[in-house]
């Protein structure tokens, strides 16, 4: 079987760009696929037969089905094979493991598609890095104790992805958290209170080694964003106003992608939005100009 999985994918070498990109953000959409490196023709059955690739069919609010697909283990086995590496270090499923909630499966979406939107700039311009990309919750997790009104309590703070890039010979770290407005705001003071404590006790040093880090909460619409910052103006009165920055989740569009490239961030810091951080302009000359 790996013989003749190895000899498909010679013959259909664009397939290994989705196989590269699952093990990377290991859960993705055909359409989130299919704009970062589409394929004239992809055989799903064929690839989940053999067990390239896993897949679920999932309602969509449209009355439609969205196909999500992730790695399964001979996709991750060839990952492995045409990078030179290990394939425990690659993440894959089994079809019983990637059995998902709609909830559960447009959140890693939304996650999805903030590491596409770095993968789409770190391709598309040379002063910008995708450094680092993580999103497993053990090598991210941390926890920091909060004096409340009941005593000393412990906050847990597991962000959904931790990432760094390189602009302008800068390194620069996030910690991103896709609010999906569904947790009540007494429970997000109680996160974004461990977040200030964190700052305030150099967790980011402590627990990633980096001091130029920001967390980076993605809402999904104007009236949430305006409800946490506040909260967050709330708890942050003692210091830390600029560690936390908030934009819409609209702005993660894959096809009109402005999360990192305009000016769509609110921080307490400033009165107007910001941009994250300022690229510098992509100077690579034209295909057949002359430099």
């Amino acid at each position: 079987m790996m013989h003749n999985l190895q000899l498909n994918l010679k013959n259909e070498p664009s397939i290994l760009d989705w196989l590269k990109l699952l093990a990377r953000f290991r859960v993705a959409s055909l359409e989130q696929l299919q704009t970062i490196a589409s394929l004239d023709k992809i055989d799903i059955d064929r690839w989940e037969n053999e067990n390239v690739l896993v897949r679920s069919d999932i309602p969509t609010l449209n009355g439609g089905m969205k196909t999500v697909l992730a790695l399964g283990r001979k996709g991750a086995e060839e990952v492995a094979r045409a990078g030179g590496k290990d394939i425990s270090g690659i993440p894959y499923f089994t079809t019983a493991r990637f059995k998902r909630s709609m909830f559960t499966i447009e959140h890693e979406l939304g996650i999805t598609d903030v590491g596409l939107c770095l993968h789409l700039l770190n391709e598309q311009n040379s002063t910008f890095k995708l450094l680092y990309w993580e999103t497993t919750p053990q090598r991210i997790g941390t926890s920091v104790h909060v004096i409340t009104r009941r005593g000393l309590e412990t906050v847990p703070l597991v962000a959904d992805a931790f990432f760094g890039v390189g602009v302008a010979q800068k390194s620069l770290w996030f910690l991103l958290e896709v609010d999906r407005g569904t947790i009540d705001l007494k429970r997000m003071a109680k996160k974004l209170s461990g977040y200030r404590e964190w700052w305030q006790c150099q967790g980011p040093k402590h627990r990633f080694g980096v001091n130029n880090l920001r967390v980076l909460f993605l809402v999904p619409n104007m009236a949430r964003l305006n409800a946490l910052k506040n909260v967050w103006q709330t708890v942050s009165t003692k210091g830390g106003k600029g560690f936390v920055w908030f934009a819409l989740q609209q702005t993660a569009n894959l096809k009109h992608p402005q999360l990192f490239t305009e000016a769509v961030w609110q921080t307490l810091d400033f009165t107007d939005n910001r941009s994250l951080f300022n690229l510098v302009p992509d100077r690579r000359p034209e295909p057949g100009a002359c430099g």
